[in-house]
């Protein structure tokens, strides 16, 4: 008989957890060791909550884990705030009744206010069809393509001529790009710089908290643990000033899938809102350090109903239809009665850092 149980992650599981990550999955982000110790024991906010699935022998054969993670509200109130990744279920442990009851455990976990998670493919028609979950935001795609012809390449190989085009094509698109960068830089005063002391980046940190309405917390801890020290999910952040101002910062991270290079554009926090024609220049910045690193296309996903992020939204990046993308990404939020208002939820400050996709 299987029982469902909930528990604090600890090192002396990590076997287990790669055993029965290994019996579903191939990939490093799933059996990779220091990445799951990373990801759910070294985290600034604590350890990962399992929702574990256990067989009559007590071996682990489904889990779902619960990143902790502070949420702010849009007044500043803080509540005890999670993220679920890693619903895996052994392939003799599956049914409909294993899986409708640990859903069930996330949606009212004990000593979490808020938790978060979105869907793939398949969870989509459980949560949306048998639970009848509402989605309270889409994370919507944008992106632009810098390098044509290898990505015209990837797909299939080229005919002569097309691969002719391809690269004068990529000759106009770069003069462009690259003298647009030039152009709204001097127009803005906006450059990419060395990170400011840590008592700037604190005030940074704080005032971002003034304008970006609902959002899981961003801190100094939280920014090193997510893209300075992941094993396999490095970012590169890059500090965006106006003249001697630092404005905050732009988190970056390259991407490799199916033979393409993509600059994943994954968390954009300053402290205040940047006005229309520095978020043009925020993303040409950072369309130039996607060819400094020989990237074929920039890509993001925001919440754009975030008035913080509309940012990366529009001109000269393009929106991605969800039909061109793996699956959509809509965002579930279950929390505590009488917290927090559904509308101001819609508007959550949410972007890829808070995912686990990169």
């Amino acid at each position: 008989m299987n029982s469902i149980g909930v528990e604090v992650f600890k090192a002396e599981a990590l076997h287990e957890h790669l055993s029965l990550g290994s019996s579903v999955y191939s990939s490093m982000e799933v059996l990779n060791p220091e990445h799951f110790l990373w990801k759910h024991l070294n985290g600034p906010y604590g350890p990962s909550t399992g929702i574990f699935l256990r067989n009559h022998e007590t071996k682990l054969v489904g889990r779902s884990m619960i990143q902790s993670r502070d949420f702010i509200s849009g007044s500043g109130i803080r509540h005890k705030g999670g993220i679920a990744t890693d619903f895996v279920i052994s392939h003799e442990a599956r049914s409909p009744k294993v899986v409708i009851e640990m859903t069930k455990k996330i949606k009212d976990l004990s000593g979490y206010e808020v938790v978060a998670h979105t869907s793939n493919e398949n969870s989509e028609l459980i949560y949306r069809s048998l639970f009848k979950f509402p989605v309270v935001f889409r994370l919507a795609a944008y992106g632009v393509p810098i390098n044509l012809f290898n990505l015209a390449n990837a797909k299939t190989s080229l005919f002569w001529l097309i691969a002719y085009i391809s690269k004068l094509l990529n000759i106009l698109l770069k003069s462009f790009f690259l003298g647009g960068n030039v152009f709204f830089s001097y127009l803005t005063r906006l450059r990419f710089g060395s990170a400011p002391p840590p008592d700037v980046v604190d005030k940074i940190l704080e005032d971002f908290k003034g304008h970006a309405g609902c959002h899981f917390e961003r801190s100094p801890q939280f920014t090193d643990w997510r893209f300075n020290s992941a094993p396999l999910f490095k970012g590169l952040i890059k500090w965006l000033w106006c003249n001697n101002e630092c404005l905050g910062y732009i988190a970056l991270r390259q991407v490799s899938l199916n033979g393409v290079v993509f600059l994943v554009l994954m968390d954009p926090v300053f402290y205040r809102p940047l006005s229309l024609i520095e978020s043009v220049s925020l993303k040409l910045l950072c369309i130039s350090e996607g060819y400094k690193n020989d990237s074929d296309a920039i890509f993001t996903m925001i919440n754009v109903d975030n008035k913080a992020l509309k940012i990366l939204g529009g001109f000269p990046f393009i929106l991605v239809p969800d039909q061109y993308l793996p699956h959509p990404t809509p965002i579930y939020f279950h929390k505590s009665s009488n917290i927090l208002n559904d509308d101001d939820l819609s508007t959550t400050f949410f972007t890829l850092a808070d995912l686990d996709y990169f």
